[in-house]
């Protein structure tokens, strides 16, 4: 995955096609039949940020992952790195 020539490119990682019904099993098989909700903190520098965090939003929202999109500004610094978080609600 990935784009050829950058630095995280591999050739060897193969992707998954995109299958709705999947998604819906697998989360039903992990107890979120009814669906989940979660935050996705994504930095804000420019439209295009705002532009991706949305289709990621999009694309969750059709499995059941109802996603609260949450704009913070990048600070200059690697002080971000306390702010990554993974969790459900």
């Amino acid at each position: 995955m990935g784009l050829s020539g950058v630095p995280i490119y591999n050739p060897s990682v193969v992707g998954y096609p995109y299958n709705v019904q999947k998604a819906k099993d697998l989360l039903t098989k992990a107890g979120y039949s009814s669906g989940v909700n979660t935050t996705f903190n994504y930095w804000n520098i420019s439209q295009i940020n705002t532009d991706e965090a949305t289709v990621i939003q999009n694309y969750l929202k059709v499995v059941g992952i109802n996603v609260t999109l949450n704009a913070v500004q990048r600070p200059a610094s690697p002080k971000w790195l306390p702010m990554v978080k993974v969790g459900l609600e």
